[in-house]
């Protein structure tokens, strides 16, 4: 994987600072105001997608270089519109569309992710957009979205701002009062605290 990758390894971070700057100034030009970041995958992830999405080539995948919007703004279809700003600009990936944001993960994680190609001319790889506003990136990186079955693929219907703060706060808790209690998280993403001991035959019935 590092021989096939020595020629975007060797250039990753000025790759990573030319499409910064052209996704920086379309968000710009647009009048989004917008934090944008960029890496490239880190050797040991490259092999375990490589494994895990039974991949020929390490040069199948469509994400070893993965830019981040965080847009400034609490309208979840601010993001859509970002998205299909750059899909108009750039070469949109069907297959690598997902919405999360319609749709989150069982744990609240919402986004959407892309797959773009021809974004800057030096870059023949496909890359990686995740779009999504600072609450979602600051729930992602800092509640359960962070902690609590992140890589399961599983999803539940949609999670409101509401929602993902009780969640936030339930992860948070540390008091003494609240660990006399535990906390269910059921199937359809619905919040229940029933005293401690509690089992899931007990939540069940």
């Amino acid at each position: 994987i590092d021989r096939l990758l020595k020629h975007y390894k060797s250039k990753a971070q000025k790759l990573i600072h030319q499409v910064l700057k052209t996704l920086a100034l379309l968000l710009e030009k647009e009048k989004y105001d917008a934090e944008v970041k960029g890496r490239y995958k880190s050797l040991y992830s490259l092999y375990r997608k490589v494994q895990k999405k039974g991949k020929k080539s390490v040069l199948n995948l469509n994400d070893i270089f993965a830019f981040r919007v965080i847009l400034n703004t609490s309208r979840p279809e601010d993001c859509f519109e970002a998205l299909n700003l750059f899909h108009d600009r750039f070469t949109p990936i069907a297959d690598l569309f997902k919405d999360y944001i319609t749709i989150p993960k069982i744990n609240g994680y919402q986004s959407l992710h892309t797959g773009l190609k021809q974004v800057i001319p030096d870059l023949d790889l496909p890359i990686e957009v995740q779009i999504r506003t600072k609450f979602m990136n600051d729930f992602a990186e800092h509640g359960l979205a962070a902690h609590w079955l992140y890589a399961h693929d599983k999803e539940t219907k949609l999670v409101t701002e509401k929602e993902a703060k009780l969640l936030h706060h339930f992860s948070d808790l540390s008091s003494e009062q609240e660990r006399h209690h535990v906390i269910f998280f059921s199937y359809v993403g619905d919040l229940f605290k029933m005293e401690k001991g509690t089992s899931v035959l007990s939540f069940a019935t």
